[in-house]
């Protein structure tokens, strides 16, 4: 044993630390991360404690660097700081020379998922509420913005934990989904559409769109299935101004990919075989749009189609929505879909790796690309 030493102060100090205190030295009165400071535990304690003892090697967080500890003036709040922050939802255990604190993690969630889940008949589930909000910073961190809301108009988690979350507007408290003769719902898995099915968006670009543009729009579509056939995964003609995705149009016996953003002319790439995953169409110019595959640039024929006008009604996904009537039906699964501004080839590969981790994460992911689900399942590291 160490000897003891008291001062005037009411700190007591303890020779060295000794290895040999019981649990309740370690354990504080209360332990919490803040969200003014995500990389920072903050512990404090009943009695002052030892500085010896006050030192970043005596505490580890699991999966956490602790990159150091400083106690205040009173010896009785040890702040310990963390290399990369934490995020919403984190379980947080710090271990104390083998005594367990559990941490309060008191960190926001993102903005979008607080309103996106106000008036929700069925609550998310606190683990498909952290992988949404995973969701959302993933996107944000990789396209370098603070807010879905500054490239998107609307981003649909159709693979969501419940059918009504599913059909809501990730974006914004607007272009909510309504479900057409019954599409098909599948939990973590998204809607199935065939027959006279479809999701109306209820976003018209030309009425609403904000950061869909006519010389700068995407259309995204995440698919677990695709089928030969003129079948259209998200779309809108409007008297030859036409944005859609096809994934495997039967023009050839692996199917083509098609696409148009804001055209009357094809933009298409022969014999692209099977399209699951990541589809994006994206208009970055007047005369440059391309599709993409799971991030991969498919360099597109008629690549240099010229906008002509923002369609003038509904998208609609899993149809194409024509002034009187949809059409080409998808019997394919959608699991996510998104409209927004023109996006560059980095910027689709940041999206599609957030929108690939999701799906990993639950488990239904159809790329098999390990970095995705170590990004998503590190948290954050």
């Amino acid at each position: 044993m160490g000897w003891v030493l008291g001062l005037g102060n009411g700190v007591v100090f303890r020779q060295g630390g000794e290895s040999g205190l019981g649990s309740s030295y370690w354990t504080p009165s209360s332990a919490v991360v803040e969200n003014a400071d995500p990389t920072d535990v903050v512990l404090t304690y009943a009695k002052a404690v030892n500085p010896a003892d006050a030192i970043a090697g005596n505490f580890t967080i699991a999966g956490k660097t602790i990159s150091g500890a400083v106690l205040d003036g009173t010896g009785k709040i040890l702040t310990l700081t963390v290399t990369v922050a934490f995020v919403y939802g984190d379980s947080i255990t710090v271990v104390a020379n083998g005594t367990n604190i559990s941490v309060t993690n008191n960190i926001n969630a993102e903005a979008e998922l607080t309103t996106y889940i106000t008036g929700l008949t069925t609550p998310l589930s606190s683990a498909q509420l952290l992988r949404l909000n995973t969701l959302i910073k993933s996107i944000k961190t990789g396209l370098s913005i603070s807010a879905l809301s500054e490239a998107f108009d609307t981003l649909y988690v159709l693979a969501g934990e419940t059918s009504e979350s599913s059909l809501k507007n990730l974006v914004k408290d607007a272009h909510h989904c309504t479900a057409v003769n019954a599409p098909t719902f599948t939990q973590y898995e998204g809607y199935v559409g065939g027959a006279t099915k479809s999701l109306n968006t209820n976003y018209n670009p030309f009425a609403q769109g904000e950061n869909y543009l006519l010389n700068s729009a995407s259309l995204g579509a995440y698919v677990r299935t695709t089928t030969i056939g003129a079948y259209t995964i998200l779309g809108v003609a409007d008297a030859g101004n036409e944005s859609y995705i096809n994934p495997r149009m039967n023009y050839d016996t692996v199917g083509r990919f098609y696409c148009r953003v804001n055209q009357a002319t094809y933009t298409y790439k022969a014999a692209t075989g099977d399209t699951k995953g990541m589809l994006i169409a994206s208009r970055v110019g007047a005369n440059a749009v391309d599709g993409y595959k799971n991030g991969t640039d498919l360099n597109c024929s008629g690549n240099t189609g010229v906008s002509t006008s923002l369609p003038n009604y509904n998208i609609h996904l899993l149809a194409l929505n024509l002034p009187a009537h949809t059409i080409q039906h998808s019997p394919d699964q959608l699991s996510i879909a998104f409209m927004g501004k023109g996006f560059s080839g980095a910027e689709i590969t940041a999206i599609t790796n957030a929108c690939e981790a999701y799906m990993d994460a639950l488990g239904k992911g159809v790329v098999d690309l390990l970095i995705y689900r170590q990004t998503y399942q590190n948290g954050q590291e």
